[in-house]
């Protein structure tokens, strides 16, 4: 089935980019370029297409992966589940064995059991029922206790059986958002904490087990409101400096014409990650395809500029040869503006296509590669930069 994409670009290009080539993608190693962190972060619960990403990640100079989405989710579900245990310990093994640290991606509060739900006094017909009151959240009738202190007992000791099942796992990821109930929204959550203290008191939770494990901590910035980001910024800046900082290159979801994330480079003395997308997730679903070497080069020189100490690349493996199609193309992007923010963009594209389709077909490849991104961000972005600083 053809992409819009693929209806668009000339025949003969398309037959290029639709050739497979057995030329691999030599990236730098780690350690070189203005970057110390290099990452990759896994989503599908492929595990043979996962386990293939961790075998060619020195290829592209990765050095941290991250587990979740599909992959890993639910703390809870890992626990009861010995399928999913044996298939996150093994690729930890491969991980392991390559010495490439892993880390798992957890929610708070993601299934939280009943007995610390308290049902809201809110009746959903009350016309007198405030906006938020409504939200679906009170329609489901509870939130979570905060304030009860078991809780706080309950959540050491399953980050405790956690970390004893993966005891090679570099740490945790920590998001409150895409959770079960929110900690930072009233309408999910029974607290006398303030929201910046609710943020603070759960991370520092969750640092206390982790350092307890001799493992590591990585906070995830991700909300849709300012007011949200900056309860976030105003919990972090009382935080240990040795939790991690990660934040998508954007605000809000991944848009080539969004404002980038303002709380870029504001980490004192903590290391910072940048979050972006390698497997475009905008592009038509699962059916699509384009490259973005301008996008992601635009954002690690931003993440150089502001002295990031990395970037955690979405590694979407959605496709059947996401390592021997065209899909390949923002890896190995990535990979080259990782060790060189100042790299040119059609160098880039060509060097690429000359490993995969030989010098003669490269320049036409890299074109046609080229105009794909232009054609994703105009054509469905067509308001373009308006309001991007």
């Amino acid at each position: 089935m053809r992409t819009p994409c693929a209806r668009i670009l000339p025949t003969a290009v398309l037959a290029l980019l639709a050739a497979s080539s057995s030329a691999g993608a030599e990236a730098a190693g780690g350690g070189r370029g203005p970057f110390t962190i290099n990452g990759w972060q896994f989503h599908e619960r492929n595990v043979p297409k996962v386990a293939e990403a961790i075998a060619r990640a020195p290829e592209y100079g990765v050095n941290t992966f991250i587990f979740s989405h599909g992959l890993f989710d639910h703390v809870e579900e890992f626990l009861a589940s010995a399928e999913r245990q044996r298939d996150i310990l093994y690729l930890g093994s491969l991980a392991d064995a390559q010495k490439i640290p892993w880390y798992l991606w957890v929610h708070e509060f993601d299934d939280i059991p009943e007995r610390f739900l308290v049902k809201t006094e809110v009746d959903p017909d009350d016309p007198r029922a405030s906006a938020a009151a409504l939200s679906s959240s009170f329609r489901l009738g509870s939130r979570v206790d905060m304030d009860d202190p078991a809780l706080a007992a309950y959540l050491r000791d399953r980050y405790d059986r956690l970390l004893t099942r993966c005891p090679t796992a570099a740490g945790i990821v920590l998001t409150f958002h895409e959770s079960d109930r929110k900690l930072f929204r009233n309408s999910e959550v029974k607290s006398r904490r303030s929201v910046p203290d609710r943020i603070h008191t759960m991370t520092t939770l969750l640092h206390d087990v982790v350092r307890r494990h001799g493992k590591k901590l990585i906070l995830r910035n991700f909300f849709y409101e300012p007011r949200e980001m900056e309860y976030f910024a105003a919990a972090t800046s009382r935080l240990p400096d040795d939790v991690i900082l990660m934040s998508k290159d954007t605000v809000h979801e991944f848009h080539p014409f969004y404002p980038p994330d303002p709380q870029h480079g504001q980490a004192g003395r903590k290391l910072q990650l940048m979050e972006p997308d390698l497997g475009v997730e905008k592009a038509w679903s699962r059916e699509g395809h384009y490259a973005q070497p301008e996008y992601i080069k635009r954002y690690l020189q931003r993440a150089r500029d502001l002295g990031l100490a990395g970037a955690i690349g979405r590694a979407r493996l959605l496709w059947d040869e996401p390592f021997e199609d065209t899909h390949e193309v923002n890896l190995y992007a990535f990979s080259r503006f990782m060790q060189d923010p100042e790299a040119d963009v059609g160098e880039v594209l060509r060097d690429w296509a000359e490993k995969r389709y030989g010098k003669e077909a490269a320049p036409h490849v890299a074109s046609a590669l080229r105009r794909t991104e232009a054609i994703q961000h105009h054509g469905r972005w067509f308001l373009g930069q308006v309001g991007v600083n």
